[in-house]
């Protein structure tokens, strides 16, 4: 019997195969052919996962249930201080006796001035473990470090500059200002007393909360407990100061956001190892080392490409430790080149990353440089290891000895995010040899990771699939998995596989020459973009902006500056302090749960207004009705430079239009992203696999 040969038509929702007999590399005979279709593991109109309705579901009750935990924990506390009733613990329904107690708003009002009966007061401090205010993510972010009267000191006198809130938490920053002005003009003291006063006249609508859509923030609840704590800790001996700290601790206690380990990936080199953090200064100096020592220079006289010598090297190295950017006028500088010297790097490049988490540590600590080389490393792994901020904060003081300001600023640094390719422990046999002038392949070599192909043992049939964040690729994967060992129990393992890669066909020179030269516009248009992102992080810190855009926030800025920085509905102009708050929005011109768009020629910036009337519509829909408005719509985007030829022609098309579109882009995506992890899923199976070009 001749060879058996599959082929593979890989799609995200349906596997065309076909297994045939080949002999002297002629196919002669069909052993067997069909389609496996399953569906999507995706809704039909949104690429929101199937389980996403169940997982929100999960995260309302843990919500729920946590703050039940919360209070039944105050609850028991409470009756063993003898401020409930025990009665309460075994009730079916222990809100009619808490009702008899008195109307919880009253009583809190009431604290402020006069001594309450122990249930009373119970009552009072139970009904504040129900609602606890709003706390910013900058706060929390700071974990179990934001009780830190220190910290506080130090963000109150950074918020006092704030006076404008702005940024995804403007909308309630704006929300909780105006509650807080009402609380003053009423001559209130507290949120309780505010709450207590507010009355009306429909009893099934009296709701102290305006039915339950008051915004508050944690603060409040603070300054309300400590003035109730003031005024009734002289009449009733058990308020002790143990006893308040117990129960600070259950209503506001609240845990860090939870970092996803799991989600980091796996090294290239050391397979069982995560990769490391971007931050961390074995990978900072692993980046820049590879820079150096893969840079060139062209001699204008021999008009040959010459290495950097050792001595010039080591100035680079310098350079790049002192500088978290280094640009090829400042190599030039320091090497003493002319200026029309010409780097092999500098093509597609304004300047190389250099060591930002030494850079990002000397502006709060001035004695870094004074460190040797181990005390920098164990100080970088402290700052990045201990999680605990209160814990990194002792660290600081008692074991590094420094002062209150410098330790609570370096637990209030932001670093560069992301992980790299490789381990630590990668990266750390890698960088002795690159400390030598070697460029990464020949220390790869000396580091023992050499290039050699991996045998692979033959299994007889495929094993579980590598998992993926793709819900749609995950799925896929599993049901090339259930075929092809359905197969092989049939059939057996076939000899060779031949799979459809969902590929474009290679560029000719004139596509090449436009890709470049595309791909060079883009990176100088992001550089732009971060640029000014951090510049306006500097001079506006009531916007809270995170010291790293990210990728949104590049395309943010992109948009508008194609834009002519307008709002692409109204042609209002935007400013620049005003693009990266709540007020502006990215906006899909067709609607992306009917087109599954999510590329940048289906993007827009727009005011957030605007997005509102817009709706879930494409811009013909939404102001195809007003003439007036359509046309200067139409106008405005006939000016925008012509590559946006296909976003100006998005907003033509209609709902109707939108439903006609064939193979959408992530589809393509999806099935490219199969294909490659298919290709090398399948080489467990020792078959000789061969690709061909889906387009062809």
């Amino acid at each position: 019997m001749g060879k058996k040969v599959l082929g593979l038509d890989l799609g995200s929702n349906s596997i065309g195969w076909a297994l045939l007999e080949e002999e002297n590399k002629n196919p002669a005979n069909i052993i067997d052919a069909g389609c496996r279709i399953f569906n999507k593991a995706v809704e039909e109109k949104t690429p929101t996962p199937k389980n996403v309705k169940r997982r929100n579901a999960r995260l309302a009750r843990r919500v729920i249930q946590r703050r039940a935990r919360r209070k039944q924990r105050m609850l028991k506390y409470l009756i063993s201080l003898e401020l409930l009733p025990a009665e309460l613990q075994e009730h079916n329904q222990p809100e009619i006796i808490l009702n008899r107690l008195g109307d919880p708003y009253t009583l809190r009002a009431k604290a402020l001035d006069s001594a309450l009966t122990p249930y009373e007061l119970g009552r009072v401090f139970l009904h504040l473990v129900q609602r606890r205010g709003f706390l910013s993510n900058r706060k929390t972010l700071l974990g179990d470090m934001i009780d830190d009267p220190d910290v506080l000191d130090i963000l109150d006198e950074l918020d006092d500059k704030d006076k404008k809130p702005a940024g995804e938490e403007g909308e309630f920053k704006q929300d909780i200002a105006l509650l807080r002005e009402k609380i003053r003009e009423s001559g209130c003291r507290t949120l309780g007393e505010y709450l207590s006063r507010i009355s009306a006249p429909d009893s099934k609508r009296n709701r102290k909360r305006d039915g339950g859509h008051l915004r508050t923030d944690r603060q409040m609840y603070r300054d309300e407990l400590e003035q109730i704590w003031t005024s009734q800790k002289n009449h009733h001996a058990v308020l002790t100061e143990d006893v308040k700290a117990q129960i600070e601790e259950i209503i506001f206690r609240q845990r860090p956001l939870k970092l996803k380990e799991d989600r980091v990936g796996k090294c290239s080199l050391e397979p069982g190892k995560q990769r490391a953090q971007t931050a961390r200064l074995e990978y900072q100096r692993f980046r820049y080392l590879q820079d150096i020592n893969n840079l060139e220079y062209l001699d204008p006289y021999t008009d040959q490409w010459n290495r950097i010598n050792e001595e010039d090297r080591k100035k680079l190295v310098a350079l790049f430790e002192k500088n978290p950017a280094v640009t090829f006028p400042q190599i030039r500088k320091t090497l003493g080149f002319d200026k029309a010297t010409e780097f092999n790097l500098e093509h597609g490049n304004k300047k190389l990353k250099g060591n930002i988490t030494a850079c990002e540590i000397r502006k709060v600590y001035a004695g870094w440089d004074n460190l040797n080389e181990q005390k920098k490393l164990e100080l970088v792994e402290d700052l990045l290891t201990i999680r605990k901020k209160s814990a990194l904060k002792k660290r600081l003081m008692q074991h590094w000895k420094f002062d209150l300001k410098t330790s609570i600023d370096l637990c209030l640094l932001e670093f560069e995010p992301g992980h790299g390719k490789h381990s630590l422990r990668a990266i750390r046999k890698l960088l002795p040899w690159l400390k030598k002038g070697q460029i990464y392949a020949d220390a790869r070599q000396n580091a023992g990771y050499g290039y050699e192909t991996e045998t692979v043992k033959p299994t007889e049939n495929l094993g579980p699939p590598p998992a993926t964040a793709n819900p749609i690729v995950n799925k896929a994967l599993h049901e090339l998995r259930r075929l092809v060992n359905a197969l092989i129990a049939e059939h057996g393992r076939p000899d060779i596989i031949r799979m459809e890669m969902a590929r474009d066909l290679e560029m000719n020179t004139k596509r090449y020459k436009e890709f470049m030269r595309r791909q060079k516009a883009n990176t100088r248009e992001n550089d732009e973009a971060v640029k000014q992102y951090q510049l306006m992080a500097e001079k506006n810190p009531h916007l809270k902006l995170s010291k790293y855009p990210g990728r949104n926030d590049k395309i943010r800025y992109r948009l508008w500056k194609d834009q002519s920085e307008m709002c692409a509905y109204s042609g209002q102009k935007i400013p620049l302090a005003t693009l990266f708050s709540a007020e502006v929005e990215i906006d899909h011109i067709l609607p992306y749960s009917e087109s599954l768009d999510d590329s940048y020629m289906n993007k827009v910036v727009c005011l957030a207004g605007e997005n509102r009337s817009k709706g879930q519509r494409t811009p013909i829909d939404a102001f195809g009705s007003n003439r007036e408005k359509w046309e200067q719509i139409t106008q405005r985007i006939a000016r925008w430079n012509n590559t946006l030829g296909n976003k100006r022609k998005r907003f033509y098309m209609t709902k109707d239009d939108v439903q006609k579109r064939d193979f959408i882009s992530s589809q393509l995506n999806d099935t490219r992203y199969i294909s490659r992890l298919a290709h090398n899923y399948l080489k467990q199976l020792g078959a000789d696999i061969n690709v061909t070009k889906g387009i062809m």
